[in-house]
């Protein structure tokens, strides 16, 4: 069965193709009226203004649609909510994925925390990020919209990682 099972989890991964240039498909209505539910941040992950050399940050909160596929073949879409520090690339204040999600797969609010030992999911994370700030960045240097949106579909790949390899397991 896990021999079914990891490739149609990696065919999500793969699927799910993160594009920092796709344009958002849902409206910010829509997703306003979804009920989301934290899950944990690995401590290292965790921002606060303390743990950043470079102060308070104006802070972003970016959704992410997402597809996953369990263990019988049921699609299941939702949405992973971000809130980021616009000075920290390393860290985040808050991750939420829409109550479905964390049902459906019957995920815990630690299992990205209890996973993380091993550091599953964040081997790309870092040059996906680069890459955000290589395409959102003006000549001047500056922010261009869309940053932090590209920032998040970053770390909602590195997450969908964890729950594929939760969903294998």
């Amino acid at each position: 069965m896990k021999k079914v099972i990891i490739p149609i989890c990696l065919s999500f991964i793969i699927l799910f193709g993160i594009s920092c240039t796709e344009e958002k498909q849902e409206s910010l209505e829509e997703v306003a009226e979804l009920s989301f539910m934290e899950f944990t941040i690995p401590k290292e992950y965790i921002y606060t203004p303390e743990s950043s050399s470079k102060g308070t940050a104006e802070l972003e909160v970016e959704t992410v649609k997402l597809t996953f596929t369990d263990e019988n073949g049921n699609e299941i879409i939702g949405y992973a909510r971000f809130t980021m520090p616009s000075n920290s690339d390393e860290q985040l204040v808050k991750a939420e994925f829409t109550v479905n999600i964390m049902n459906d797969l019957q995920l815990n609010s630690d299992f990205w925390e209890t996973t993380m030992s091993a550091n599953i999911g964040l081997a790309n994370k870092s040059s996906c990020v680069a890459s955000c700030h290589d395409e959102f960045t003006d000549d001047e240097g500056n922010k261009i919209k869309g940053r932090g949106w590209c920032k998040a579909q970053c770390w909602a790949a590195a997450v969908a990682v964890v729950v594929a390899a939760i969903i294998a397991a």
